[in-house]
Order: structure tokens, then sequence, then C-alpha cells
């Protein structure tokens, strides 16, 4: 859902790893109890730490990692990486940004900030001049998949599952 007007008092910044630690604590941890909560076959509850943050943040060379700040509150981020598509004489080689996590806090969604988020990695990637920005999505997790087809996103492939014994 996109906010009918601009949110005074928003500020889409890079995250300092010192100073936003705490929030971004909070944020990836509402975001990850969220995933349980709708696709329990693949998530389980964990702790989110702060060695865990870091190695989440720093796993792809070169993050790029931005924070949302609303009156003085991190209530959101966005994580993402410049990819190259891997050789293959199949596939039209490509560069592309890859979305790996954006999460806004629950009682501030509905707001623009996760679209504002977006406006900052479409700014990114073309300044990078990649090829386009690719993300990975839950089908359960159906808010955001309305969400990212209200950006202009689609289907590129798509993951199927047969789940056995259960």
């Amino acid at each position: 859902m996109q906010a009918d007007k601009p949110l005074t008092g928003l500020v889409i910044r890079p995250a300092n790893l010192n100073s936003d630690r705490q929030a971004l604590l909070a944020i990836f941890r509402e975001a990850d109890a969220y995933h349980v909560r709708k696709v329990p076959y693949a998530f389980r509850q964990y702790e989110c730490d702060e060695d865990a943050l870091l190695e989440r943040i720093s796993h792809a060379p070169n993050p790029f990692l931005f924070c949302a700040e609303l009156e003085g509150l991190v209530v959101g981020f966005v994580l993402f990486y410049v990819r190259e598509s891997p050789p293959h004489p199949m596939f039209v080689p490509r560069r592309f940004l890859m979305i790996d996590s954006i999460a806004v806090l629950e009682t501030y969604r509905g707001r623009g900030i996760g679209t504002a988020l977006m406006e900052v990695v479409e700014e990114k990637a073309r300044e990078l001049g990649v090829d386009d920005i690719r993300l990975h999505v839950w089908e359960a997790n159906e808010d955001a998949l309305g969400f990212y087809r209200s950006l202009g996103y689609g289907t590129m492939s798509r993951n199927m599952l047969l789940r056995l014994g259960e």
C-alpha cells in the first residue's frame, strides 16, 4: 500500500552498524518471526544476535544497507548487492542488483516507507548501471507480493515444491 503523500520527516540513509545495530536487530527479529509464522516448514525460530546480524549483512561481497529513519527511529531497512549471472553458454550475461532483505516494522507499514526504500534501490541500480533488479519472495507472503507488483515487479521464474512425509 502506498502513501497518498510523501511522509514528512522520513530519511533514507546508509545504515551505520554501530549506531543502528540494535534497531536493525529488532527489525530483523520481527521479520524473522513473520516468516516463521507464514512458512513454518522452511523457517524456524532463532534469536538473531549481533553476530548473526553481521553475518547476514556481510555474506555477499560489497553489500549496501540503507535504513529508513522516522522521527529519529530506525523503522525499516533494505539490504542489497550487485551480482552477475553465472557464465553459461545458454544464458545472456546480466549484471543485476539483488535485494537480499527489506523490512519495515509492522506498526509503520502502509505509510510509504517500503516504497521509499525501494526508490533508493532503484536509484542505486541506475547509478551502478546494472541491467535489472531482482528479489526473492515467498508465495505465502501475500502482502509483499502485492507490494512488489504495485512497484512493477513481475515473476521471473518459480521454484516449486512437493512436500513429502508430512
